[in-house]
């Protein structure tokens, strides 16, 4: 019996790992990008280690949860005063 950590992982789990859709982690997949290998002719799989090192190396791909927790914090950006104002447009 293979263990968990051994076994490969599908696109829609590493997309749900990385906080992207599956059609994006295809893509990097085909690429070259993203370190994946092939089951048969269609499904990409990957190793949980390579996909821990692809995170790592890039801080856009941080999980999901941690993106999340992240924006709550930090606006990305400020409101218009134009905007807050009372009979504005």
């Amino acid at each position: 019996m293979v263990a968990a950590s051994e076994r490969p992982l599908l696109a829609h789990t590493v997309a749900r790992i990385l906080g992207v859709s599956t059609r994006n982690v295809r893509y990097l997949a085909s690429k070259g990008t993203l370190p994946a290998f092939k089951i048969g002719e269609k499904i990409w799989a990957f190793r949980r280690g390579d996909v821990l090192e692809f995170m790592s190396q890039r801080e856009s791909f941080r999980p999901y949860s941690s993106r999340k927790a992240a924006y709550q914090q930090e606006p990305r950006c400020k409101q218009s005063p134009i905007l807050l104002s009372e009979g504005g447009a």
